[in-house]
């Protein structure tokens, strides 16, 4: 049985098929304390970036993500083609992907 990390993954990674370079922070260990509380994942395509954390069942922010959350949502207000995105479930990271789709 699959995982809901896993199963959100697979979800993401779709939107490869509609031309985004989809990020997944989750599993490169070696960036070390630096890239401590950055988000998990990064989707880009030449119009839109979007910074999405994963939080599932108790799974809180940490300090240092709440900082990270704070400033990429002060660059979103800014600008209409950065968006930032927690999501906690695998209905939640369908209904991003919508999203995201439809904006090509």
């Amino acid at each position: 049985m699959k995982t809901e990390k896993k199963k959100i993954t697979e979800v993401i990674s779709e939107l490869r098929k509609c031309g985004y370079t989809v990020i997944n922070n989750n599993y490169n260990k070696g960036f070390g304390k630096q890239m401590a509380g950055f988000v998990d994942y990064v989707i880009y395509n030449f119009n839109y970036v979007h910074f999405v954390e994963v939080k599932i069942g108790y799974d809180k922010l940490s300090e240092a993500q709440k900082d990270t959350k704070a400033k990429l949502e002060s660059i979103a207000k800014q600008s209409a083609h950065i968006y930032y995105h927690i999501i906690d479930s695998e209905a939640g990271a369908k209904s991003m992907v919508d999203f995201i789709a439809s904006k090509k």
